[in-house]
């Protein structure tokens, strides 16, 4: 079950040793945080599976959210 953290959702995966040694790599290569590549992959799998104006629109409301929650700081 996801657990809200901010504007965002929390949820915890279980990968098997040997294919998350791969996605290390990879994110070595990158140069980003294991963390990080995962969620791309997570949203490029998801941008693939939907009509492009629904992902769109969630995309757009994400990020008008993160906006808002930047805004609210700032003051």
């Amino acid at each position: 079950m996801p657990v809200r953290q901010g504007s965002k959702l929390y949820c915890q995966l279980l990968f098997d040793l040997h294919r998350f040694q791969l996605i290390e790599e990879i994110a070595e290569q990158q140069g980003k945080r294991v963390t990080a590549l995962i969620r791309d992959f997570v949203y490029e799998g998801l941008q693939s599976r939907v009509p492009a104006s629904a992902y769109k629109a969630a995309e757009a409301a994400d990020q008008a959210m993160w906006r808002e929650s930047v805004r609210r700081r700032v003051e």
